[in-house]
């Protein structure tokens, strides 16, 4: 009988510890607290703002942009339009961050350590996350906004999963393109004026090429192009970031006659859609196929 009576109290006591303590099972983690970096969130943030565009473009990807109460200027994604501003990414107005009733900030290396000082002085928490420099930092960033926001268990594995679906998406795209075999380049100007395009293994370079063209610039070892490089490579298709570049492409005597110059094959997108790491991915990709696509479509006249 005694026999019988502790076995049933050691059996209670398994399950009370299953259900009750952390870690005396292997399945009884918690979802919060999340670490990050030197920084602790101790429970779910319900009301986020967001400093940093990338970060706003991934938190979106993944699903939590219903968190955001307020946003830098420099996050104007026009799916983001309707989330309030708060100032600039590196002098945000405190008393705005604190009217949305924030609970954490998000922002980047360029907010100065007083600023900080005085948000986490209104106990609100900061975090600083600046945009990743490769894919596998892309990939753990995922991971981690999503155990920042939803938890060490379901929002990290939701993080993870989005980051899948991106370039699971990105590689169908690439496979969409027709079998016309096209030569493309990226185009823009650095704060110098110089002609740049993105550098061979960079990110941005990676996400470029899902097109499914061939990069008339992918050995790019440094930002500057090469005339002649670029002239020797002859892409059919120009995609730049903004009017200047067409306007520096025009007064070069080496490159005012390219075959996509000189026959209109140009087609604008922002230099900052490829920094935005999330929603932003898709869609630059996207449009980039539409519009090549469109271009093998039409008729010469309509070109």
């Amino acid at each position: 009988m005694k026999r019988t009576i502790s076995l049933f109290i050691i059996v209670a006591l398994i399950l009370s510890c299953a259900f009750t303590l952390p870690g005396c099972s292997g399945s009884g983690s918690k979802e919060y607290p999340v670490s990050y970096g030197d920084a602790t969130i101790s429970q779910e943030p319900q009301s986020i703002v967001v400093l940093n565009d990338s970060v706003a473009d991934i938190i979106a990807y993944i699903g939590y942009h219903v968190k955001m109460a307020g946003r830098a200027v420099s996050c104007d994604q026009d799916y983001l339009r309707v989330v309030p501003s708060v100032g600039t990414s590196n002098n945000p107005a405190i008393d705005t961050i604190v009217q949305v009733g924030a609970d954490l900030v998000i922002a980047d290396s360029t907010l100065p350590d007083k600023i900080r000082e005085k948000i986490e002085a209104q106990g609100i928490q900061v975090i600083t996350m600046d945009r990743a420099g490769d894919l596998q930092s892309l990939e753990k960033q995922y991971s981690d906004i999503g155990a920042i926001l939803g938890g060490n268990e379901t929002g990290k594995k939701k993080g993870q999963d989005s980051y899948k679906a991106l370039f699971d998406m990105l590689s169908q795209f690439k496979t969409a393109t027709t079998g016309v075999v096209k030569t493309t380049a990226y185009l823009y100007l650095d704060d110098s004026g110089a002609l740049c395009s993105f550098t061979k293994g960079s990110l941005e370079q990676k996400i470029f090429n899902y097109n499914g063209t061939i990069n008339a610039l992918s050995h790019q070892e440094t930002p500057q192009v090469n005339a002649t490089d670029l002239r020797l490579g002859s892409p059919t298709y120009i995609f730049y970031d903004d009017e200047k570049v067409l306007e520096y492409l025009s007064n070069d005597e080496q490159l005012m006659n390219l075959g996509a110059l000189r026959e209109g094959r140009t087609y604008q997108l922002p230099l900052k859609k490829f920094y935005r790491q999330g929603v932003s991915f898709e869609k630059t990709v996207y449009e980039m196929i539409d519009y090549l696509n469109a271009q093998d479509q039409s008729t010469p006249d309509q070109q």
